[in-house]
């Protein structure tokens, strides 16, 4: 929230663990599956578990699984900082006029790249070869374009252009992408993250 955290003063993800900011900092849940569960195991390879244990637990911030919920805090200045928050209810809330929200990226580590929003097409279900031309059309340049638009997200697919995507979002050519989904992480790393993260946060109560 640019009308309580001054914009600059936030330059690195150790910036979040200033005594200032104790209390005022609300982070996507990460005791259940989706972006909270992401968003811990990407710090957690990327700046340890040190660091985990500083953000998550020393810092006393509000956990919420309500991505809506978590950039209302920040746009209310209940909780002014947010981490593991959707770009689509950032656009939805500028969309409506809300102008004190803005998006920090962080240099002292790599960018991710992660699975976002996909449809799932259920095992046995009843007119299949239905399902499978509505993946090729999703997989499709026109597909993507209209995914990308609902969702506010960048498609893997190069020739997908969307000029209103946030620049924050947009692939950077030469720039390292850390991706959550490359076999040797989820099948090495992965688990052995999650079950260190929820260590250190404790169980959901």
């Amino acid at each position: 929230n640019t009308s309580i955290v001054t914009p600059g003063t936030i330059k690195s993800w150790n910036d979040l663990l200033k005594p200032e900011y104790k209390g005022q900092i609300a982070l996507y849940d990460p005791r259940v599956p989706g972006p909270g569960v992401a968003t811990s195991v990407f710090l957690a390879d990327a700046m340890g578990l040190d660091f985990v244990k500083k953000l998550y637990v020393d810092q006393q911030p509000k956990f919420s699984r309500d991505a809506r919920q978590l950039v209302e805090w920040v746009a209310r200045g209940i909780n002014p900082i947010a981490v593991g928050v959707s770009f689509n209810e950032i656009e939805n809330f500028k969309s409506s006029g809300i102008t004190n929200i803005d998006i920090i990226e962080m240099p002292n580590a790599p960018l991710r790249v992660t699975a976002s929003f996909y449809p799932h097409v259920p095992k046995k279900a009843p007119h299949s070869n239905a399902a499978f031309v509505f993946m090729n059309w999703y997989a499709s340049k026109p597909g993507q374009e209209a995914n990308s638009r609902a969702q506010v997200m960048a498609s893997r697919r190069t020739d997908v252009v969307i000029p209103d995507l946030p620049e924050s979002i947009k692939p950077k050519p030469g720039v390292y992408y850390n991706d959550q989904y490359a076999e040797d992480f989820v099948l090495n790393k992965r688990d052995k993250l999650v079950e260190d993260v929820r260590k250190i946060v404790g169980d959901d109560k």
